[in-house]
């Protein structure tokens, strides 16, 4: 493990000097659980996340992302999707979300198509919205008050410092690993003088648990510029470099809210517009390739968001 973490921090050294993309170094996976219903205190959604790191930027997607990835290639590779229009998952999919999720593919709720991008020099946040069309927020990168302690605890022989803070509604306990040098985290975690492993609010209804870590090789790297290649125009899983997608319609925090308020009104309807919005593509998909049939609960009801109101 050791021998690992200086290869990372080697990198992470020598990568500083290039100024035009940023080189995925290693991919964090945590098991991330969520009670998204508190009157449903038995029914806690689980699922597996990735967070890719760059020197100087990370990228934080849902390992369902990255399956659907994988089948859009093999279902290009047979020519069987179809433009314009949505496309069911697969059983491959299905097996994955199941697996990552902890329960049949029909019971489980709509898995995270939210990606989250921080770049830590130009200290910019954007979210990539998956609403029937992508859509991209540019925001300032949140300000976290983390307060840190002396107190330690050691993940996989990673040893790693605690540190609080009151942010999104929550008051969160975060572990962060001094001898990682990236200021990334799950989510909208970041900031802290070492990667976040891993995170909790202070009534353990969100929780980011590590579970893993790897470093990216060139074998690895390949594998994923392929399956970028093939979904580029999907604006989805990025690869091996982290970038902000291209083609894709950007708006601010007060657009995407009234997008959400619309769909909320009128799941149907909603998807059912952007649908009709979207260009056609020739030999692409042009739309989210979740199915309206596909067996996701669409737009479940939640009365525990991660991010919550602030108390001021």
């Amino acid at each position: 493990m050791k021998h690992f973490l200086f290869c990372i921090i080697i990198a992470a050294t020598m990568s500083c000097y290039a100024q035009t993309t940023d080189k995925v170094l290693a991919r964090v996976t945590y098991s991330f659980s969520h009670l998204r219903d508190t009157t449903k205190r038995d029914q806690v959604h689980i699922e597996e996340m990735l967070l890719m790191i760059g020197r100087n930027s990370s990228l934080y997607t849902s390992a369902f992302n990255v399956a659907q990835a994988g089948e859009i290639k093999r279902m290009k590779s047979k020519s069987t999707a179809r433009q314009g229009t949505f496309m069911s998952v697969s059983s491959t999919v299905r097996s994955t979300v199941s697996a990552t999720a902890g329960g049949s593919f029909e019971s489980i709720a709509m898995p995270t198509l939210t990606d989250y991008y921080f770049f830590s020099k130009t200290h910019k946040f954007y979210t990539k919205e998956q609403l029937g069309r992508s859509y991209l927020v540019e925001e300032d990168a949140p300000e976290i008050n983390w307060k840190t302690s002396n107190d330690t605890i050691s993940f996989s022989g990673i040893v790693c410092r605690k540190a609080t803070a009151y942010f999104k509604g929550r008051n969160w306990t975060a572990w962060y690993a001094e001898e990682i040098p990236f200021q990334s985290g799950p989510w909208k975690l970041n900031g802290l003088p070492g990667l976040i492993l891993e995170a909790y609010d202070d009534s353990r209804e969100v929780q980011f648990k590590f579970a893993g870590i790897d470093k990216i090789n060139s074998e690895t790297a390949g594998m994923q510029l392929e399956i970028q290649n093939c979904i580029n125009d999907m604006n989805s899983y990025q690869g091996g470099e982290i970038r902000l997608p291209e083609n894709i319609i950007r708006t601010d925090v007060s657009g995407i809210n009234k997008l959400k308020k619309a769909m909320e009104r009128d799941p149907e309807g909603f998807f059912k517009s952007q649908m009709d919005a979207a260009p056609l593509i020739s030999g692409r998909i042009a739309m989210s390739t979740v199915s309206l049939n596909s067996g996701f609960t669409i737009g479940t009801q939640e009365n525990n968001p991660i991010e919550r109101p602030e108390n001021k």
